[in-house]
């Protein structure tokens, strides 16, 4: 399973989560951490739960500490190694933080610092103090939720605790200033924990109780696609390897220096490719803007020759339509209201879109029509009162008054030829009759009346309706006049669209002659930073020769230094050898005489006169006295 490369900072995923063997049960250190400046020491370090895209991340950091031979692996690759991740450079747009600029800042922090030389002992980075404290802090969060760690808490830890590290101020300066929604976590439970879909690890201080973890199989974890930025996985890394020959470090310099000669190759392309697209840019939208002048030029030119005869049809079609109408409107209406509002909605028309009317304007098939329509009107109202008059004559002959006169008379002679007999009778009948005929003749008189009424109506709607053609006729000279001054417009109009057109089209022609200059500048300058960049190569592989020479004659210099210094260490161990075995004959010395001081002040050598008074009591002496200096000379010697 994939750890972190660096070997001296324990970074586990929930699949390769694993007690450490020597670990004794409840044991650990606090989540807070130790003071700043400390660091973790090995025997109490515990490792940090993540989870795979933080080690990715982590992973990543310390390549890019080890391409650019940094002493630490420090918060600057980490957030570089944050906006390389796909799945963490998602992350940062999401809450709001530009990926693309915070990745140029810190690429220019890490390139700036100087390179570290290979050394006697290990090449590879250390972690830093800063960079792990940000992995504690960011556990201590996740460790609350019983979660490993992800991108968000470290988000959390860079926005919100904000600890004084540096390198953290990087992603405030790159931070919008309006924040995106974030989602709602859900709150730790402090008191009930909920069983987890996972299984849980077997460290003491974090594994749930109720659970074995006999009952889970270990899994495989998932691996995904690396992106294009991710680094491959190295077979083995050793944690201490022995200095190399100086060729092989020669070897390893000039292939860092050439992979990074190749990255700024690549960068000054990338560079070169996006100016020589600024340029087409500006070539294409110099030509469709000049293509789109000479088009806009075009039309206003040709505009003028169809746009009136379109006009006057337009005109000519309404006026027929208005015709119609007024000839289907019968010999007794003669209000020409809409005719008069359908033409001031035509001049509000016309006036509105000037461009539809210009050019010369013939008028006089409208006045024709005009005329006819006049002419049609008195004809109508000549009609019309040609047929009240004959319906007058027609009630004149129908009421036959000469015939009821004769009847009368008649009827007269026949009464007065008789007798008398029936006067009464007939003298009523006569009074009816004289009813009936004035009755008849007042039916009559309002006949009259009403006719009359009826032909003063129709003079007066002449009169109207004569009136509303002069005025309508004003109102189309009005309207003539105004086609006039339109068209007049209209031609000033175009001569200022020209003159604009020509202005424009030599400001374009200045753009591309600038456009091409910048160019010209691009290029020469891309040249001369080529030539820089070729002359820097250079420079750092005299420079890697003149270390590596420098190197190889240090290495020598200090193994016979080395050398001598052993010699002296063997020199000076002699007389420390003979220094203490003197101190210990002074010693042995001592001891004796402190004993036989002892022994000449007590009870038995006052009363004796010796300390062995079983031995004096014997004849031999001499014996005891050779014992004795045999004794000295062992110990001096």
């Amino acid at each position: 399973m994939m750890g972190y490369r660096g070997h001296d900072l324990d970074l586990r995923t929930p699949q390769t989560w694993r007690a450490a063997a020597d670990e004794p049960p409840q044991t650990g250190k606090s989540l807070n951490g130790p003071a700043r400046g400390q660091g973790y020491s090995g025997e109490h370090e515990i490792p940090i739960w993540v989870d795979d895209t933080v080690l990715a991340c982590c992973n990543h950091a310390f390549d890019v500490a080890l391409a650019h031979r940094s002493g630490e692996v420090r918060v600057e690759h980490l957030l570089h190694a944050l906006t390389r991740i796909e799945d963490a450079a998602d992350i940062l747009d999401s809450h709001g933080i530009r990926a693309a600029s915070l990745r140029r800042e810190t690429a220019t922090a890490i390139a700036s610092e100087m390179p570290v030389t290979l050394t006697n002992g290990s090449s590879s980075p250390r972690r830093a103090d800063a960079f792990e404290e940000i992995l504690r802090l960011a556990a201590a969060h996740a460790y609350q939720r019983n979660q490993p760690v992800n991108v968000e808490d470290l988000l959390y830890v860079f926005l919100e605790m904000r600890p004084a590290i540096p390198g953290i101020e990087l992603v405030e300066r790159h931070l919008v200033n309006v924040r995106r929604e974030r989602p709602e976590r859900p709150q730790a439970v402090l008191r009930r924990r909920s069983p987890p879909s996972y299984a849980p690890p077997s460290f003491p201080p974090f594994e749930p109780r109720g659970y074995d973890m006999g009952d889970y199989e270990p899994r495989e974890r998932v691996r995904r696609t690396p992106g294009r930025f991710f680094a491959p996985e190295p077979a083995s890394r050793p944690v201490r390897t022995e200095m190399p020959l100086p060729e092989s470090v020669q070897a390893a310099t000039d292939h860092l220096q050439n992979s990074r000669l190749d990255a700024l190759e690549q960068m000054v392309r990338a560079i070169s490719g996006q100016i020589a697209g600024q340029r087409d840019e500006a070539s294409r939208f110099s030509g469709g803007l000049f293509d789109r002048l000479q088009s806009l030029e075009t039309l206003v030119s040709n505009r003028p020759e169809g746009g009136g005869i379109a006009g006057v049809e337009l005109l000519l079609q309404r006026l027929d339509e208005v015709e119609q109408s007024v000839r289907a409107a019968g010999p007794r209406e003669f209000d020409l209201t809409p005719v008069i509002e359908r033409l001031a909605a035509l001049e509000t028309k016309i006036e509105a879109h000037p461009q539809v009317v210009s050019g010369e304007v013939d008028l006089s098939s409208l006045l024709h029509r005009l005329e006819e329509l006049e002419r049609h009107v008195g004809e109508k109202l000549n009609e019309s009162v040609g047929g009240l008059l004959q319906r007058f004559v027609a009630i004149e002959q129908n009421a036959q008054l000469g015939d009821v006169l004769g009847r009368l008379g008649q009827i007269e002679q026949a009464l007065l030829g008789r007798d008398g007999l029936g006067t009464g009778d007939i003298d009523a009948r006569v009074g009816d009759l004289a009813e009936a005929v004035s009755l008849q003749q007042a039916t009559l008189d309002d006949v009259r009346s009403m006719v009359s009424a009826d032909v003063r109506e129709v003079n007066l709607a002449i009169n109207e309706q004569s009136t509303n053609l002069a005025r309508t006729s004003e109102s189309l000279s009005e309207l003539v006049r105004a086609v006039e001054s339109l068209r007049d417009e209209e031609r000033n109009t175009v001569a200022q669209v020209s003159h604009l057109v020509g202005g424009y089209r030599a400001e374009v022609e200045n753009f591309i002659v600038q456009a091409n200059d910048n160019a010209s500048n691009h290029n020469s300058a891309l040249k001369e930073v080529h030539d820089a960049l070729m002359k820097l190569n250079a420079n750092q592989h005299t420079l890697a020769g003149s270390i590596d020479q420098w190197r190889s004659d240090g290495a020598g210099d200090l193994a016979v230094v080395a050398a001598r210094i052993e010699g002296l260490e063997e020199k000076a161990g002699r007389p420390m050898a003979l220094l203490e075995n003197l101190s210990a004959s002074m010693e042995n010395m001592h001891r004796l005489t402190v004993e036989r001081y002892h022994r000449r002040n007590r009870f038995w050598y006052w009363l004796f006169g010796t300390d062995d008074w079983v031995a004096a009591s014997w004849p031999s002496q001499s014996q005891r006295i050779e014992a004795e200096r045999a004794a000295l000379r062992q110990i001096q010697s």
